[in-house]
């Protein structure tokens, strides 16, 4: 294996270490449930095009905690050299969940296709989410890693 092959693998194991380790208001209460949806999709035409590319997403929450929570900020970053796309950028919400509830924020953020991929900007890209949240008993955060894709 080459010393680049061996440092990404390195990384990832790194990366799936932190992931297990979400940081809660002083493990007072559960980590909310999190998912990660890639909405929008490059047109044909435009699948092979280098350069700033728009890309969309939708996370999902669940409050699994007894108190409310409120989504504060978002940050998407790709993982690995391989994938459709690159990003790495953070977006500020205000989305505050009752205890059980579900709910969710679309929202867009620009990316690069950096043409170093076999089927385009289509292609599957592995993305780290942190969420971060303020509650009654302080602030908490959770990281997921996520394989999305604009193919549908």
């Amino acid at each position: 294996m080459t010393n680049m092959k061996k440092l990404t693998v390195a990384a990832a194991v790194l990366l799936l270490a932190a992931c297990s380790m979400n940081h809660t208001a002083g493990g007072k209460i559960p980590d909310p449930e999190v998912r990660l949806d890639q909405t929008s999709t490059m047109p044909g035409a435009a699948e092979y095009v280098t350069g700033g590319i728009p890309v969309s997403f939708r996370l999902s929450v669940t409050n699994r905690a007894s108190i409310p929570i409120t989504l504060k900020r978002v940050e998407v970053s790709s993982i690995g050299e391989a994938g459709g796309y690159r990003v790495n950028d953070r977006v500020p919400f205000d989305l505050t969940l009752a205890p059980g509830a579900s709910d969710g924020v679309n929202f867009t953020v620009g990316a690069v296709n950096t043409g170093m991929n076999v089927t385009g900007s289509n292609e599957p890209v592995t993305i780290r989410v942190i969420s971060v949240y303020d509650s009654s008993e302080g602030a908490l955060q959770t990281v997921v890693i996520r394989q999305v894709s604009g193919i549908r």
